[in-house]
């Protein structure tokens, strides 16, 4: 014997559709959580600024991405 799921009510236009949960979308400038976080203390993004503050910070997910931010940004500019 199959199980069977509960039953639909049939409307006019046949069974209802079975409902999905909603895709969260971010906005494409926040893709890291250093960057939502810098918005939120007041910084317009991940600045020299902002990753200075956030290597102070108390949450250690946001000390580590400021470091490999700090990291990156030295490799970025050039300074071998």
């Amino acid at each position: 014997m199959a199980l069977r799921s509960r039953p639909t009510k049939a409307g006019p236009a046949g069974p209802r559709p079975r409902l999905r949960g909603k895709k969260v979308r971010r906005s494409k400038r926040d893709k890291t959580s250093l960057a939502r976080w810098c918005r939120r203390q007041g910084y317009g993004g991940i600045t020299r600024a902002c990753i200075r503050a956030a290597s102070k910070s108390n949450r250690p997910t946001i000390r580590r991405q400021a470091s490999f931010y700090k990291a990156a940004k030295k490799f970025g500019r050039g300074n071998a």
